[in-house]
């Protein structure tokens, strides 16, 4: 989540293997519903791999970044 909504930095994060791009309101009100629906999206509707299978994940896309 960041401030910038600069293509460049959209395009540059992507190409890391970011899952997605937020960007974050500047003031709290707005705030807070962008953190709640990013919650009930990971912990409610997102399907996460097995331990193992997200460990090799992480690791193939820490090379990558290398």
């Amino acid at each position: 989540m960041t401030t910038s909504k600069l293509e460049q930095n959209v395009i540059k994060s992507f190409k890391y293997g970011v899952a997605g791009f937020i960007h974050k309101p500047i003031t709290f009100e707005k705030l807070v519903p962008v953190i709640k629906s990013i919650g009930k999206y990971y912990f409610e509707i997102v399907i996460h791999p097995k331990d193992d299978e997200l460990e090799e994940t992480v690791s193939k896309r820490i090379k990558m970044t290398n």
